[in-house]
């Protein structure tokens, strides 16, 4: 199996996280390919290759393969070079887990890797239905139609269980028609309508939560006014009530509250150059790391200095809070890993399990001001 060079926006670069060494990494770009890709039995890449592909030492290829090996996607060949292992069709004992991502970003997958490590660590073997409409040269809207056609695929396997990246549409489900059954459990990774049999568990990130952490820790670092930074009155319409209720908490007037509706960087210099005016150091909320990346070129471009004028918060913690330093908010994919198939095993013993929320975690950077101990 040669191995195929990585699309930029499916496989994000994890060197900025901390406690990863490079061979974590190539081994989990390693396993996605393999699951996409590899068939049982299939002599896998060359040492040699994957070191020409990577632009690392040999030792290093071998520590990856090895950690392949461990969770259980490769084995050593007779000839000593490495084979795809036959872990798809263990998973036809009944304990398969079809998991359908629709939305390849750095959060979701992380996520999905983690999901696949898991699945190897409780033997309830996986396979990825990929419901993205995004291609190398284009990118269409995901359809019902796209939608249901992609889910029958997977669905034909009869897995156990489901997870789903957001639920299934009412349209989607309809066109699905008898297929929609073909398990018993459904998982969805986000906080949505259930639309399904009662043995369905929603597992997501608390965003009241987040908000809340973000307005807590901005306080704390002595910002006087705040801007949330969304990209639409819908989406301030969820996030300003958390971070309000902080500002209630701690006695700050809320007309210190405003909004901002993300359009591109020039306009961003409108926010920039108010950022300076009279009423004091300014937090800047934005509600994806992508925004604050934005308001942070536009502050730096006009010389605001940050974080002492303004402070910029992102969440998700993609590349763009390494790159630029940026405090952002995270979901532990592995903690998350762990409620998903938790929850499965109880809805397999019980027929039940109840919803979970994954707290977030801030990660203080250099776009915002210090604050001592724990917001």
């Amino acid at each position: 199996m040669a191995f195929q060079s990585p699309r930029r926006d499916l496989f994000p670069d994890f060197s900025g996280r901390p406690g990863r060494f490079k061979y974590q990494e190539i081994a989990d770009r390693l396993e996605e390919e393999i699951r996409r890709h590899g068939a049982p039995g299939q002599k896998f890449t060359p040492e040699l290759a994957l070191s020409r592909q990577f632009q690392v030492n040999r030792r290093t290829i071998h520590k990856a393969l090895s950690l392949a090996m461990q969770r259980g996607l490769l084995v050593q060949g007779e000839s000593g070079r490495a084979t795809i292992a036959d872990f798809r069709e263990k998973g036809f004992d009944g304990r398969l887990v079809a998991v359908g991502i629709a939305l390849h970003t750095h959060l979701w997958d992380r996520l999905y890797l983690a999901l696949a490590r898991e699945s190897v660590r409780r033997q309830k073997f996986m396979l990825t239905c990929d419901l993205s409409a995004q291609s190398l040269d284009r990118e269409e809207p995901l359809t019902a139609d796209m939608l249901a056609e992609r889910l029958k695929e997977a669905l034909s396997l009869r897995p156990r269980s489901l997870i789903l990246q957001f639920p299934i549409s009412a349209e989607a489900l309809e066109k699905l028609g008898p297929d929609r059954w073909n398990f018993r459990n459904l998982v969805l990774l986000q906080n949505g309508p259930l639309q399904h049999r009662e043995s369905t568990v929603r597992i997501y990130p608390d965003e009241r939560a987040t908000w809340e952490l973000l307005a807590r820790h901005a306080i704390a670092a002595g910002y006087q006014r705040f801007v949330i930074l969304v990209p639409d009155y819908w989406k301030a319409g969820l996030v300003a009530p958390a971070i309000q209720h902080q500002l209630d908490i701690h006695g700050i007037d809320p007309a210190s509250l405003n909004s901002y509706f993300l359009r591109d960087a020039q306009a961003l210099s409108g926010l920039a150059q108010w950022a300076q005016g009279p009423g004091g150091p300014l937090a800047v909320i934005a509600d994806f790391d992508y925004g604050a990346h934005l308001a942070l070129q536009a502050f730096r471009n006009l010389g605001v200095s940050v974080p002492d004028q303004v402070g910029v918060y992102g969440v998700n913690n993609t590349p763009w809070a390494f790159q630029d330093g940026l405090t952002s908010v995270d979901y532990d994919p592995d903690l998350w890993a762990r409620h998903v198939f938790a929850a499965l095993e109880e809805l397999e013993s019980r027929g039940e399990a109840a919803d979970r929320v994954i707290p977030p975690v801030l990660i203080p950077r250099g776009s915002t001001r210090p604050v001592s101990g724990s917001p």
